[in-house]
């Protein structure tokens, strides 16, 4: 039941020890003897950060800081999947122009996934972290000036990132 688990993270810290196997295996063994099954939590998540953990502190790695893949150095979920970062307004621009030429958004789609994204970096924030794109508060501050309902531009912004994921994918 856990053998994707030990797989994906043997491929993930394969290019720290020529044996990543055989440790992942270990601690795959002493993680499912150990692991209170009553508790009403994701098994296969806690397995995969205990032996992640442990597989470091046995080959001298220290601790891993949290959400930090320190073989890459990018942020992570709990999954172990990358969290991409901030892209860069160039990345950004060059995507959405070339969604734009060709025919994928039409100019005020992109104007309008242009006017989210530059008003949820301007909005104030306790935690310092931009506000959710497609947020009450970001659309709800977009949608007078385009003169349509906050659920309207959700719904726009949606279908233009929905046909930008697809461009992506093709």
């Amino acid at each position: 039941m856990l053998l994707p688990t030990a797989a994906y993270l043997a491929h993930r810290l394969r290019r720290l020890d020529s044996r990543i196997d055989h440790h992942i295996a270990a601690q795959l063994w002493l993680e499912v003897r150990s692991i209170n099954w009553w508790q009403s939590r994701p098994v296969a998540m806690v397995v995969m950060f205990s032996i992640r953990r442990a597989v470091y502190w046995d080959l001298g790695l220290g601790d891993i800081p949290c959400g930090l893949d320190p073989l890459e150095g990018r942020r992570q979920n709990f999954a172990g999947v990358p969290i991409p970062g901030e892209p860069d307004d160039d990345d950004v621009d060059s995507l959405l122009g070339l969604a734009e030429d060709g025919g994928v958004l039409s100019r005020d789609d992109v104007a309008l996934l242009l006017a989210l994204m530059e008003t949820s970096r301007t909005i104030p924030t306790r935690s310092g972290r931009s506000v959710a794109l497609l947020g009450e508060r970001v659309t709800g501050a977009v949608a007078p000036r385009w003169g349509i309902s906050a659920r309207t531009v959700r719904r726009r912004a949606r279908h233009s990132i929905d046909r930008l994921a697809n461009l992506a994918i093709a």
